[in-house]
């Protein structure tokens, strides 16, 4: 994808850690053995959330890049495309494809999260200790390599 999914994703774990971080503050647990529930919620929310505020854009993106430079409509502005899809078919258009996207990007967040939880609370309590660097490096690159939007 391009740079839109990019920002989609840093948006997404943003949206994730801070969920994790209030659900975690929240729960009577010890941070570190807090219920499986909470990366699955704080993951799955956060990806819900992110995916509903830029679908708008993300249609109007790929409908812009749809129209290349042949017509004479491809000289739009976003705010143009905009104003024409709510004009033409009101606030549900903006969503039109949106449900593929949650299916497929919800479940995903959700065990994605749950995972690097898990892997992170297991580097915490292994020999790594919670100011090891390479414990963090290691997270960071895990996560880095393997979320792929």
């Amino acid at each position: 994808h391009g740079n839109g999914n990019n920002e989609t994703a840093k948006t997404n774990s943003t949206n994730t850690i801070t969920t994790t971080a209030m659900m975690q503050a929240e729960s009577e647990e010890d941070a570190n053995q807090h219920p499986a529930y909470i990366p699955l919620v704080a993951g799955s929310t956060a990806r819900l959330l992110a995916s509903l505020a830029t679908a708008p854009l993300e249609l109007i993106r790929t409908r812009q890049a749809s129209m290349g430079g042949s017509s004479s409509t491809s000289s739009t502005t976003m705010m143009e495309e905009f104003r024409l899809l709510l004009r033409t078919n009101g606030v549900s258009s903006l969503y039109v494809g949106v449900a593929p996207t949650l299916w497929r990007d919800v479940p995903f967040s959700a065990i994605y999260w749950l995972f690097l939880e898990r892997f992170r609370n297991g580097l915490a309590n292994d020999d790594y200790g919670d100011d090891d660097a390479s414990g963090l490096f290691m997270l960071g690159d895990f996560g880095g390599r393997y979320y792929k939007d």
